[in-house]
């Protein structure tokens, strides 16, 4: 069974620093779940792989196959069964968003819609808030990848989806989206307006309206000149307020 060098070969200092990092705080429970505390065994992969050490590693390669040979603790048979039974001691704690219907959606509109015709309102923000949900809606996108929508692609598409046979609104989306590579555009059409009476291209249009009224060209649609690309939380209380108007706040 020996002897063993006098130093840590199996990833020890590892698995003591993910141990430590379990007992914090969590978000949805007393301690964090486990899908967090497992990033810093491949933050240690990849700095041991940068390091002189991680150089010894071996490619094996045949045609367009590759199989790297490494010494690194982490990747090693007992750090692997540490880590599996870490993760069934420690289980995990599913918090799935629910589904929002298209009932209540319609019923947002409304109240977005009464509020634009008033004298005060902030158009840029009832703009922007009605075009993020159409947009995340009617295309089926999750909330990080709705603010990828590019200002440039919907203005350069904008007026031939207004005179097809079948009018459309095409929204794209520039940037890494799901499994592609590469800063590449990625154009999905919608319908000018749905059958239960969702409007893509007025609210699309609206934001289009003041953006052009505010001399910005380019740049991300969910944005101003000022602003970068907004994250996905930048409308949680203007969605949460539409809820409380709905007086359905205690659903969620």
């Amino acid at each position: 069974m020996g002897p063993f060098p006098l130093e840590d070969s199996f990833g020890m200092g590892a698995a003591i620093v993910m141990l430590e990092q379990s007992l914090k705080p969590g978000k949805n429970d007393k301690t964090v779940q486990f899908s967090m505390i497992r990033k810093f065994r491949s933050a240690f992969s990849n700095i041991y792989q940068a390091s002189a050490e991680g150089q010894q590693a071996m490619v094996m390669a045949k045609e367009m196959r590759k199989l790297v040979v490494t010494k690194t603790p982490t990747y090693g048979e007992v750090f692997e069964r540490f880590v599996r039974r870490l993760h069934k001691r420690m289980g995990e704690i599913s918090s799935p968003d629910r589904a929002l219907s298209l009932d209540v959606l319609i019923e947002i509109f409304r109240i977005l819609e009464k509020e634009w015709g008033t004298p005060y309102s902030d158009s840029l923000a009832l703009a922007m808030e009605g075009a993020f949900y159409v947009i995340a809606f009617c295309c089926a996108l999750r909330g990080e990848e709705v603010p990828l929508v590019n200002l440039f692609g919907i203005k350069k598409h904008w007026e031939e989806g207004d005179t097809h046979n079948i009018k459309h609104v095409v929204i794209p989306l520039l940037g890494r989206f799901k499994g592609e590579t590469g800063e590449n555009y990625h154009l999905l059409c919608i319908v000018d307006k749905t059958q239960h009476g969702l409007e893509p291209r007025k609210w699309v249009g609206r934001l289009l309206g003041i953006y052009k009224l505010m001399g910005i060209r380019n740049g991300p649609f969910f944005g101003t000149a000022e602003v970068s690309r907004p994250k996905q939380e930048t409308l949680n209380q203007s969605f949460m307020n539409a809820w409380k108007a709905l007086g359905i706040a205690n659903l969620i």
